[in-house]
């Protein structure tokens, strides 16, 4: 869910509450609502703008990211929940207006849900903080990575020779399923897969002859498997 869905999410709560008023006000009068409608009118008042702060502040400094996505969503629920309970609580509420009922029940039913939804809401911060911090790791370790998976595209691109077409693509294809690769100690590997790559780009550009440039992606592919061995020893 994005920014600006939010904004059109609390623009749909604030018509919805307006509408809930009229329909409301045109079926009582304000004289005849006694403390149980005034309970139910400002119980949701409050309710409404309860989820608008929510919503506003989990959205304020957020920018929209894939990786907290469901999260968000899970911030909508609980907001849609937590206001259709409201809305159903606080129109039986209005309805039994004048009632000698205890006047506590209208403000005790009000004060736990609202209770709920904070404590319901809490978590959810701390949970999309660690997987923003755990999202940028990985994009940070995987970084360097993708440059060199970018490069040998481009090596793909510049060969003529079939048979240093298909080394190329295969050391691609290793390089892009390795998770090994994304490790902290893989950092040295990925330095030497760049240099090789470099090395294949100059003679590539050079129009040397296939069987050196294969012999470059070979010792490439050799680097790879070392680092994947070291990371097999380490699990």
């Amino acid at each position: 869910m994005s920014v600006r869905n939010t904004k059109r999410f609390i623009l749909v709560e604030v018509l919805v509450l307006l509408v809930w008023l009229v329909i409301l006000f045109s079926a009582r009068k304000p004289a005849s609502m006694g403390f149980y409608g005034w309970c139910g009118l400002v119980g949701e008042i409050c309710a409404f703008i309860a989820s608008g702060i929510s919503m506003g502040a989990w959205f304020h400094k957020l920018q929209d990211s894939r990786d907290v996505t469901e999260i968000n969503g899970l911030v909508y629920i609980l907001s849609i929940v937590y206001l259709s309970i409201t809305l159903i609580a606080n129109t039986v509420f209005w309805f039994l207006g004048t009632r000698n009922d205890p006047k506590a029940v209208p403000l005790g039913v009000n004060l736990v849900l609202f209770l709920i939804m904070v404590i319901a809401r809490i978590p959810l911060a701390s949970y999309r903080d660690r997987v923003l911090q755990t999202s940028a790791s990985v994009s940070a370790r995987i970084r360097p990575l993708t440059g060199v998976s970018s490069d040998l595209s481009q090596l793909i691109a510049m060969a003529d020779d079939e048979t240093v077409k298909s080394a190329l693509r295969k050391l691609k294809e290793n390089i892009d399923f390795s998770s090994s690769m994304t490790h902290t100690f893989s950092n040295e590997a990925v330095r030497e897969l760049s240099v090789k790559i470099g090395e294949i780009k100059a003679q590539l550009a050079g129009n040397e002859a296939a069987d050196g440039i294969v012999k470059n992606i070979k010792d490439a592919d050799r680097i790879l498997k070392k680092n994947n061995a070291l990371s097999s020893s380490i699990r």
